[in-house]
């Protein structure tokens, strides 16, 4: 379900040039029921920058850990739905796939956005952002 948080998000136009030259910090949550039935999840500290309304960079940090994952990305906005890309076929990147954006607070500058089937139990990751700059 996609929720606007309140009626002051009625207007939100989620597209390319809503994340153009924009700077985002946020968390992934990364859940999942392994073959042994322990659910796993994993967090980690996220950010992205989007240079222009088609690529971007973004970088990853599990807390404690002083390694970060950090690529280029190719992305398009198609209605609800974050899609991001690499742009080097032999390099596989954190985010890439389908994000649906799933909550907007737009006096928070908060956007939610998921990447999962929604099924019970499944593969699911939720990527919570502030607009910095």
């Amino acid at each position: 379900m996609f929720s606007c948080g309140d009626d002051d998000n009625k207007d939100f136009n989620f597209n390319a040039d809503f994340l153009n030259q924009t700077q985002w910090s946020g968390t992934l949550i990364e859940s999942y029921v392994r073959s042994d039935g322990i659910k796993t999840v994993h967090n980690l500290d996220a950010g992205f920058i989007f240079y222009t309304t088609e690529k971007g960079r973004y970088e990853a940090s599990q807390e404690g850990n002083p390694v970060h994952d950090t690529d280029d990305f190719k992305y398009s906005v198609e209605g609800k739905m974050l899609i991001i890309k690499r742009t080097d076929a032999n390099v596989s990147i954190n985010f890439e796939g389908y994000w649906l954006l799933t909550n907007v607070d737009t006096k928070k500058e908060t956007i939610e956005l998921e990447n999962g089937t929604g099924g019970k139990d499944s593969y699911k990751r939720v990527l919570t952002l502030t607009k910095k700059h």
